[in-house]
């Protein structure tokens, strides 16, 4: 039985009124209102995919407690976008720096995103 948010001075039982405020906290930490929405797709982000499952791991076990179950999950590399390529050609032709830009984006990448879609059980 899910609990419900009770009239202004009425008290819960102990065991109901700690659910309802470790309800209200997690609710408050993953920035939920009531009614929950059905579905929810978040967005992590990290170098590599252990790195963005960290914070997966820990909103994984708030949104399960709410009763959450995870639909769907995707990593995608990072990758420099388009603009960035043209502004380190340009920097080649016209200050000679751009060899050096050029360099940094084929050996760092960009954080990669990991994107969760949980559904509500029920």
């Amino acid at each position: 039985m899910e609990p419900t948010n009770p009239e202004p001075g009425t008290r819960l039982p102990e065991p109901e009124a700690a659910r309802a405020a470790a309800r209200g906290v997690a609710l408050r930490q993953l920035g939920l209102k009531d009614p929950l929405p059905l579905t929810v797709v978040r967005e992590y982000k990290g170098k590599q995919q252990k790195d963005a499952n960290g914070e997966f791991t820990k909103e994984a076990q708030q949104f399960s407690a709410l009763g959450y179950t995870v639909t769907s999950q995707s990593w995608a590399q990072g990758q420099w976008g388009c603009g960035a390529w043209l502004v380190a050609l340009l920097c080649i032709l016209l200050v000679g720096l751009g060899l050096l830009i050029l360099a940094y984006m084929l050996i760092v990448k960009p954080a990669g995103t990991l994107t969760v879609t949980y559904t509500l059980r029920g």
